[in-house]
């Protein structure tokens, strides 16, 4: 019998999923509109297994970018890691990947968020100690936030980051998530009220790591259309 990766899981929410515009570090989903729309960069999560192939064509995150078309912005989906665990390898590449995007002639440059999943979520901490002028809003789905698998180096750990100059973040965190990563959840909200942060908690109770392609239900669909209303509010802006 074989058994499914679970990166082959579908997207939880039933959305038309359109074919992107492809470059060597980044899938382009558009929106219906010609005229320069607001992006929203995917960063996937680290490490995966190669055997899973590309996080690109993984349903979920075409199912995202999807979706943001859908909405209206530009849903731009990276790769950033070949499956190794090297936030700063990988944050080189994100920076890259975010100049390609912003010189995009679907894309406002000016109006950008960026969306961390999983192990991907150490990369945004530099985004929220200097957040540059173009970024909206941060989103960070089941992310990692601590040391786990290895420790994160001091540039990369977003609750030292977080700060009152900090970009509005958009939290969705899962009641059944793995002890190592649920154990930083309080201390990133502890952080960011001290700070004085933006920051928007959606919760998914039932919710495990992965919700979002492996827990195919209301409260699953509800927190991720959630998520991009928060995001679409702040891009909106």
């Amino acid at each position: 019998m074989t058994v499914q990766p679970p990166t082959l899981a579908p997207f939880v929410l039933d959305v038309d999923e359109r074919a992107p515009e492809t470059t060597d570090h980044c899938d382009y989903y558009l929106p219906d509109t010609q005229a320069p729309s607001a992006a929203i960069v995917f960063v996937h999560g680290m490490p995966f297994s190669r055997d899973f192939g590309s996080p690109r064509l993984w349903p979920l995150y075409r199912g995202y970018g999807s979706l943001a078309a859908q909405r209206g912005w530009v849903g731009a989906v990276i790769e950033h890691s070949l499956g190794e665990l090297d936030d700063a390898s990988s944050a080189a590449r994100l920076s890259a990947a975010i100049a390609e995007i912003r010189a995009h002639p679907r894309v406002d440059g000016d109006r950008l968020a960026l969306w961390h999943f999983s192990g991907g979520a150490p990369m945004v901490a530099p985004y929220l100690t200097h957040p540059p002028q173009w970024l909206r809003c941060v989103a960070l789905t089941y992310p990692k936030l601590c040391d786990f698998i290895k420790p994160l180096e001091p540039t990369f750990r977003p609750i030292s980051a977080i700060s009152p100059a900090s970009p509005p973040v958009v939290l969705t965190t899962v009641g059944r998530e793995r002890p190592e990563l649920a154990k930083a959840i309080p201390e990133f909200r502890l952080a960011a009220e001290t700070a004085g942060a933006d920051l928007t908690v959606i919760d998914v109770p039932d919710g495990h790591h992965g919700f979002d392609a492996m827990g195919h239900t209301d409260q699953s669909r509800a927190a991720v259309v959630a998520a991009m209303d928060a995001v679409s509010q702040f891009l909106a802006r």
